[in-house]
């Protein structure tokens, strides 16, 4: 073991140049870990200025207004507006991030469940989702005392009274304070006028998504030194003798895969330590991408092979749903994410079948890389 392990440190210094470089490229992933992270976690506008048009008028929709009025943790500054029209002036204009429309029949649209407001960002406004956080926040503790007085008035079969009331608010808020939850917000907009700006805004969800591409990423460009001209000669030498076979292809894997584990520690460092079935799915994709990488890097022979290394991981993580939860993406792209290597990783979380299949393509990965598969490939460069 001691032995492969030489080996597999004395290929790795190859692949990656030296091993100040392969430090240097580790360093370099973990900055962007941490940086993903800062991002990811940093907190939500100071202020926020947001046109309301209330099309209910009602005394529940008076108070959803007054209670976001007083969230001074949101920090919002509400305008009052006529109708749409007068709220889009604001939102030209540059006063308003936001229109917020109370829905006619604000109190029953709530109390079923359907979607009682509705949010229409500025263009290129890059705060809806803290805007629609802070609106569903507010509308669930509204519905949730609606719903409180609905339920007490059927078992008590009559109306309750001002002092029943004011206790089952106070039991509403208070329980409010203990459990979240969330409503039904309608987003209008689409395209630039609902995107945000910010290149991170695409990895809200999908920081392990950016772990898989990255991982991949490093992987490829390590793997594409098995295609070159020394590595082919090393190989030459490697296989005439015993058991030269089985070193050169376990040093080559190991290699990789020590790397993997590395650049997986350091996003842990970043992130946080993972669950036990977590970290079995990333070793298995770490072997998996690992074995893709050989593969990849005999097939190219002596050609540039690294120059499509961020073309290959920047596709597949697009089709794996790294930068989306795949079970957005639903129908035929939901299909197409589980045939790459990202797919089956996020689709791993919490499921060991699909760190068994992960471990399957590794192995029948493995079997192509084998250099009886590449033996014609293996010859001497001309000097």
């Amino acid at each position: 073991m001691l032995k492969f392990l030489s080996l597999s440190l004395q290929k790795l210094r190859a692949m990656a140049g030296g091993y100040l470089f392969a430090a240097a490229m580790l360093a370099l992933a973990f900055l962007m870990f941490l940086t993903v992270r800062l991002t990811l976690n940093s907190a939500g506008p100071d202020s926020l200025s947001l046109a309301y048009v209330d099309d209910d008028a009602g005394p529940d929709a008076d108070r959803f207004i007054e209670m976001l009025r007083k969230d001074d943790s949101a920090a919002l500054s509400l305008t009052r507006c006529e109708d749409i029209e007068a709220a889009r002036k604001l939102m030209n204009s540059g006063r308003a991030e936001g229109t917020l429309v109370i829905e006619a029949g604000f109190a029953a649209l709530l109390a079923k469940g359907d979607a009682a407001v509705a949010y229409y960002p500025a263009a290129g406004s890059s705060s809806a989702d803290a805007a629609r956080e802070i609106i569903s926040g507010h509308a669930v503790a509204v519905r949730s005392a609606l719903r409180a007085k609905q339920y007490a008035e059927q078992l008590f079969s009559r109306e309750l009274t001002e002092t029943e009331r004011n206790e089952l608010e106070r039991l509403t808020d208070s329980a409010m304070a203990s459990a979240g939850s969330s409503v039904n917000v309608r987003v209008v907009g689409s395209g630039k006028t609902a995107a945000a700006k910010s290149i991170f805004s695409a990895l809200y969800a999908r920081s392990d998504g950016f772990f898989a591409f990255v991982c991949m990423l490093l992987l490829l460009m390590l793997g594409a030194f098995i295609g070159s001209d020394d590595a082919r000669a090393s190989a030459k030498r490697m296989l005439s003798l015993r058991g030269g076979a089985a070193n050169e292809t376990i040093s080559g894997l190991l290699a990789l895969i020590l790397f993997g584990l590395a650049a997986a520690v350091l996003y842990h460092a970043a992130f946080g330590l993972p669950k036990l079935i977590d970290a079995a799915a990333e070793l298995a994709y770490i072997v998996c991408v690992s074995t893709l990488s050989m593969l990849l890097g005999k097939l190219a022979g002596a050609a540039r092979a690294e120059l499509a290394s961020p073309f290959i991981a920047l596709i597949t993580s697009l089709a794996g749903g790294c930068f989306i939860d795949p079970d957005a993406l639903g129908g035929a792209l939901k299909t197409v994410s589980l045939f790459t290597p990202q797919g089956q990783l996020l689709a791993a979380r919490g499921s060991i079948s699909h760190v068994l299949i992960l471990l399957s393509a590794a192995a029948v990965l493995l079997v192509f890389s084998l250099p009886i598969f590449g033996r014609r490939k293996l010859i001497l460069p001309p000097h």
